[in-house]
């Protein structure tokens, strides 16, 4: 059924249908792009709206960034807040690199240790809440340092956003406001 010179027409309405279906999936691949780049943007604007990150300038550093934080090894990562000058929650990171040196007994003794001081800094805590309800006042509700609690407009449900005090801190190395928990 083949002729020479003209094809029959199911099969130009076979190869009419492919180059449509060509042109359909290079269209769908432009509109992908176009949608990744709209959600980019919109996710660069999501983190420096939610973070008040003042570093986070471009969506492509902020990926390579959590990229090498997630690939670097405990050890790593204890050294660049050290050397960063992170918070003094840090500090936890003595235990990490005592267990990554296969140090168990000094890792479980630190570990013991940690957990010693909260559990003093929780009972403190419970006995100055007695004595403030047994005065008769509210007792204070618990807040987090770096964060506010709002209700999120849409869903109405608490949510903690940063208050940027972080970055302001570390600009400072000003970790004087931070509880002795480690």
């Amino acid at each position: 059924m083949v002729r020479v010179g003209k094809l029959p027409m199911p099969k130009r309405k076979s190869l009419l249908g492919f180059f449509q279906k060509g042109e359909r999936r290079q269209r769908d691949r432009l509109d992908e792009q176009i949608l990744a780049l709209a959600q980019q943007q919109n996710t660069l604007e999501l983190i420096a709206k939610r973070s008040n990150n003042p570093n986070v300038t471009d969506l492509e550093e902020f990926y390579d960034a959590e990229e090498e934080f997630i690939k670097s090894t405990p050890r790593r990562r204890d050294e660049d807040l050290v050397i960063a000058g992170g918070s003094p929650e840090a500090s936890t990171s003595q235990m990490a690199r005592l267990k990554t040196s296969f140090e168990w007994d000094a890792a479980n003794a630190k570990k013991v240790e940690i957990e010693e001081k909260q559990r003093v800094r929780r009972r403190q805590a419970e006995v100055e809440a007695a004595r403030v309800a047994k005065e008769g006042k509210e007792v204070p509700e618990v807040k987090p340092l770096w964060f506010d609690k709002l209700l999120d407009p849409d869903t109405k449900l608490p949510v903690y956003i940063s208050n940027g005090d972080y970055w302001k801190c570390k600009d400072r190395q000003d970790w004087s406001r931070c509880p002795d928990l480690f």
